[in-house]
C-alpha cells in the first residue's frame, strides 16, 4: 500500500474519531464519555483509537494542540486590519471554520477552559499596544479592561456559537471592537 493511501486512511479514521467524540461532548460531560462509545459511533474497533490516542483526554488535548497550532498559524499572518483590540478577525474565522469543534467545547459540557485560552491568546500584543495607545491609563486599569473585555467577548461568542455562528467573523470583529472603543472611551472620561 502508497503511503499516500495510508495517510488518507489514517487522517480518514482520525477524523471520524473526532467527529464521533465531539458530538457526545455537545450531549455529555467529559467524564461520561466513554472510548467504547466513540468506537461505536465512529465504526472502529478499541485496537484502532488505541493506535491514536492514549484515552479520552488524550483525544481532547490533541484536538485542543491541533486548533491551538492553527490559531497561531493564521495570526502570524494577520495584518494590523485585522485586528479588533483583542481578537484578531483571523481568529474569529477559525472559530467558524471549525465550528463542529467550538460549538462543542464552547458548549454545556465543553471545556471551559478552551474558550478562555484562546481569549487570552493576544493578552501580551494587546496590553503593549494599548498603553502605546492610551498612556493615560494606568497599566494595572489597562489589565482590569483587558479581563472585562476578555469575558465580554467570551460571552459574544459563545452566544455566536449558540447560534450556529449565522453572523459573519468581520461582523462580529466589528462589534466587538465598538465596544472596546466604548469601554476605553468610558475610562477616558
Amino acid at each position: 500500500m502508497k503511503n499516500s493511501d495510508l495517510d488518507r486512511r489514517v487522517r480518514y479514521t482520525r477524523n471520524m474519531i473526532r467527529h464521533s467524540f465531539l458530538k457526545l461532548l455537545s450531549e455529555k460531560p467529559l467524564g461520561k464519555i466513554t472510548v467504547k462509545e466513540i468506537c461505536g459511533m465512529a465504526d472502529i474497533n478499541r485496537a484502532t483509537f488505541y493506535a491514536h490516542y492514549e484515552d479520552v483526554y488524550d483525544l481532547l488535548d490533541k484536538i485542543e494542540e491541533e486548533f491551538y497550532r492553527d490559531v497561531q498559524d493564521s495570526a502570524s499572518n494577520m495584518v494590523q486590519e485585522d485586528y479588533t483590540g483583542i481578537l484578531p478577525i483571523e481568529i474569529l474565522k477559525k472559530i467558524r471554520e471549525n465550528e463542529e469543534l467550538c460549538r462543542a467545547m464552547f458548549g454545556k459540557y465543553g471545556d471551559k477552559e478552551f474558550l478562555r485560552k484562546l481569549m487570552y491568546f493576544a493578552e501580551e500584543d494587546s496590553l503593549g499596544d494599548w498603553k502605546k495607545l492610551y498612556p493615560d491609563i494606568g497599566e494595572e486599569k489597562l489589565e482590569w479592561l483587558y479581563g472585562f473585555i476578555v469575558n465580554g467577548c467570551a460571552g459574544i461568542i459563545q452566544k455566536w456559537a449558540e447560534s450556529g455562528f449565522q453572523a459573519e467573523p468581520e461582523d462580529m470583529a466589528r462589534f466587538m471592537a465598538q465596544m472596546f472603543r466604548s469601554c476605553v472611551k468610558g475610562m477616558e472620561t
